[in-house]
């Protein structure tokens, strides 16, 4: 807990906090601030030791190709697995044959969209038909109620 004085009960400085989610912030830039003054300290007493020929528990100072591999099974890499020409070249195949189907099936879907705005302005003409006097021609609205009623059964 603190002291009053700025530091914790370690001795360490604790950051001053102003606003409402820069406390966290400060600290973490403080513990960053150490860690780098801490590493660097440690820099210079590993080359000071390497300097002198002193051994030390430490810092281990020595070629650091002769460490032996790790054996942890998360840094193993995979063996790369190279494609064959082959199968890539049915990948490919299978690739235009599905955009074929594709296009095949947009082509029939379109076609049916047409003959159905065919159709649909055919029985428009046929209902906008008028006589002389501008009334609607009986025969085809007979016809157009004989549709519906044999469509629905």
């Amino acid at each position: 807990m603190g002291t009053g004085n700025g530091k914790d009960k370690n001795g360490y400085r604790m950051p001053r906090v102003k606003g409402k989610h820069t406390g966290h912030k400060r600290l973490k830039e403080e513990m960053e601030r150490k860690a780098r003054t801490k590493a660097g300290t440690l820099r210079n007493y590993a080359k000071l030791v390497k300097r002198e020929g002193v051994e030390s528990n430490r810092v281990h100072i020595g070629d650091r190709s002769t460490k032996a591999p790790r054996d942890n099974k998360f840094s193993k890499k995979k063996p790369h697995q190279s494609i064959s020409l082959d199968k890539a070249v049915r990948a490919g195949e299978k690739i235009q044959a599905s955009k074929a189907e594709k296009r095949a099936a947009i082509q029939a879907n379109q076609n049916r969209i047409k003959e159905r705005e065919k159709r649909r302005s055919e029985k428009r003409k046929i209902a906008m038909e008028k006589t002389k006097k501008g009334q609607p021609v009986m025969k085809n609205k007979i016809l157009s109620l004989l549709e519906k009623v044999q469509n629905s059964l």
